[in-house]
């Protein structure tokens, strides 16, 4: 998603009729509101696990993304900037949380995930806004959130949470 939205987001944009003098605008809302949702989505996934709050950006982006897909871009194109910034920037800190308590290792496949989703992700949404229009590109997001979500529960369901081990109070330190 992340590379969707900077990649094609600005075309899909320009499409829709937002003047171009004000993407510079609407793209640097769009990280702005990332940075400022993912403190939050930290503390959330640390209280009740990364799988559910992933799972809610992700139905919350496939809404967003529908939202965009019935036209309402032109009147309020600045809030879906700030809705859709602030979801698609904890999607990867949430993504490596789960993967981790599920027993993945830092690096390795979820980072192949994310590299073929870099790469597929934006050729995905420029075939999908050919047949379809500017947006095509929401239809496209729309279908890779649904498709890591059906993702997400398998590795939940085939995947034990990984548990940190307990520390006797024998084994507890005291201090110096």
């Amino acid at each position: 998603m992340v590379s969707i939205c900077f990649a094609m987001l600005p075309v899909a944009l320009t499409g829709l009729g937002l003047p171009k003098a004000q993407l510079g605008l609407h793209m640097a809302l769009l990280v702005f509101a990332g940075l400022l949702l993912q403190p939050a989505a930290a503390v959330v996934a640390r209280t009740c696990g990364q799988a559910n709050p992933l799972a809610i950006v992700l139905v919350a982006l496939v809404a967003e993304c529908g939202l965009l897909l019935l036209g309402v871009v032109a009147a309020t194109a600045i809030l879906h900037m700030l809705v859709l910034g602030s979801l698609v920037a904890t999607l990867y800190p949430l993504s490596l949380g789960l993967w981790s308590r599920h027993g993945g290792q830092p690096g390795g496949k979820i980072m192949a995930a994310y590299a073929v989703g870099g790469f597929c992700g934006p050729l995905l949404c420029a075939l999908a806004m050919d047949l379809q229009g500017p947006t095509g590109l929401f239809s496209a997001a729309m279908l890779c959130c649904l498709a890591t979500l059906i993702a997400i529960a398998i590795l939940v369901k085939t995947r034990k949470t990984r548990v940190a081990p307990a520390i006797a109070p024998h084994q507890a330190s005291t201090g110096p």
